[in-house]
């Protein structure tokens, strides 16, 4: 199954781009997959992120999300972050990612549509708690400086 999803934050692509390219996986983004996995998974929860690589206009990461539950909406969703800049400085992050549906579950179509709607909203929410988490930083950066 296929999600795709994105946030657009009021930060300049660098800040954004570099709170990611430094997160190597114990950052913000392990913080957000963990909030938006409602803490379940516990210790079986993990996440993978490759090495960014520059594209056209920003930069791409790849992410392997494994939430190590039996009621998560899948077993394995491999994807890319991307990352570019936009008019203003602003910056778009959208999440293009493939996920397999747990094996619990009869399989029936209602289910699959049920899962596919599960793993939307997981995707939504994680990138939500990723945007507050660089939002948040980035204030308390500037309230320090300040």
């Amino acid at each position: 199954m296929f999600v795709y999803d994105f946030v657009t934050l009021e930060r300049p692509y660098e800040e954004v781009a570099g709170a990611l390219t430094d997160d190597r996986g114990a950052g913000v983004l392990t913080r957000a997959v963990v909030a938006a996995a409602n803490g379940s998974g516990g210790d079986q929860l993990r996440l993978e992120v490759g090495g960014a690589r520059p594209i056209d206009s920003g930069v791409v990461i790849p992410i392997r999300w494994t939430p190590g539950s039996d009621h998560a909406p899948f077993r394995h969703l491999d994807g890319s972050l991307h990352i570019e800049p936009m008019e203003g400085g602003a910056s778009h992050v959208s999440l293009s990612a493939s996920y397999d549906e747990p094996l619990s579950g009869l399989g029936r179509r209602e289910d699959s549509r049920r899962r596919q709607r599960q793993a939307e909203t997981t995707v939504r929410s994680f990138l939500r708690e990723f945007a507050g988490a660089i939002e948040g930083a980035q204030d308390q950066d500037s309230t320090r400086a300040g």
